[in-house]
């Protein structure tokens, strides 16, 4: 499994820590795998912030109509640790 390091804008990083967001539509260049995590790093005017959330996808969506060439939407959701939640 990967982690991969991801900077996310206002106000959709907030929507991912409110869980009202458990997905990410982003390029496909990272070789995304169900399984793997993503560090949603919060970036605010070209700024990271140091606030992050942590993610596990769980589903990837690729080469869907309407969807362009080159991009997926990942399906996100709490990582989980033995015991409980991160």
């Amino acid at each position: 499994m990967t982690n991969h390091t991801l900077k996310t804008e206002e106000p959709y990083f907030t929507a991912v820590r409110e869980h009202r967001k458990n997905f990410e539509l982003r390029i496909d260049d990272r070789g995304y795998r169900i399984g793997d995590t993503v560090c949603l790093m919060q970036f605010i005017d070209g700024k990271v912030t140091g606030e992050f959330e942590e993610r596990e996808i769980t589903y990837i969506l690729r080469g869907f109509a309407g969807l362009n060439f080159g991009w997926c939407i990942l399906s996100l959701k709490d990582v989980t640790i033995i015991g409980g939640i991160v």
